[in-house]
């Protein structure tokens, strides 16, 4: 069992947000708070993110079984569940292997089928990877690395949220990289459960993100045949961070609706 790093705010009704590839749960503090007005809100780091620990493995069976470890652990029997990316198709996995946990399920800009990296994540990766954080002092002086390979200044941002201070206080990147990188492929893959999850479910698509193709929503009504798909305009994949208000507020309906 692997213990989890959580943040937690708020009571009630269980409401559990994985992230994605590269993020934390510290990305999702702001929906959090806002959400924690109406629900518990638990907001774990997935294993080999943030500070949660580094394993060698990586696939979303082992993912989800950490997060089904860390309800039996709090003694929790029933979720609501919103993933966004990664997130989403781990969230994905654990409602269609134990429906009876999963009281509702939102998926942010995401489907359950297969996709082509294009050596998109893998360049993110290997940027990374290229850089030694713990040979500088300053997140500007990373920024300005990254700049040369990365001149999008809102993936160089979320990308530098991965640093954290290490035990000699020296600056590290904070997510399993190697680990990530070697095992790419497996976040890439479809999901593969055993059964369908039949309960209410909300697929939420950035009308700028190509990540809910047709071929996607296809897979989508048959895995997930109660689910209802809705754009946000204006929004990539980080649908999230960039429709934030409009995102919490489809969010909140649907799961108090």
């Amino acid at each position: 069992m692997i213990n989890l790093f959580t943040s937690e705010s708020g009571e009630g009704f269980p409401l559990i947000i994985l992230h994605g590839l590269l993020g934390m749960s510290d990305n999702w503090a702001m929906i959090a708070k806002k959400l924690s007005h109406r629900f518990r809100v638990i907001v774990p780091d997935m294993r080999n993110h943030g500070r949660s620990p580094h394993t060698s493995e990586h696939s979303y069976e082992l993912m989800a079984e950490d997060i089904l470890s860390l309800c039996s652990a709090r003694g929790i029997e029933k979720i609501h569940l919103l993933g966004h990316s990664m997130g989403g198709k781990v969230a994905m996995t654990i409602a269609c292997n134990e429906p009876s946990l999963v009281g509702r399920l939102v998926v942010a800009d995401i489907g359950p089928g297969a996709y082509t990296d294009s050596n998109y994540h893998t360049g993110l990766l290997q940027v990374m990877m290229g850089i030694n954080p713990g040979n500088f002092s300053t997140r500007t002086e990373i920024d300005k690395l990254l700049m040369l390979k990365i001149p999008d200044q809102r993936i160089r941002m979320f990308l530098l949220k991965n640093l954290g201070r290490n035990e000699q206080n020296l600056l590290s990147w904070r997510a399993n990289l190697p680990v990530l990188l070697s095992q790419g492929n497996k976040v890439l893959e479809g999901i593969n459960p055993d059964g369908v999850f039949t309960g209410k479910t909300l697929f939420l698509k950035g009308s700028m993100s190509d990540y809910i193709s047709d071929e996607q929503c296809d897979l989508i009504y048959k895995q997930f045949p109660s689910a209802s798909i809705v754009t946000i305009e204006n929004a990539g994949h980080w649908i999230h961070a960039d429709a934030t208000e409009i995102f919490t507020q489809n969010v909140c309906d649907f799961l108090t609706s």
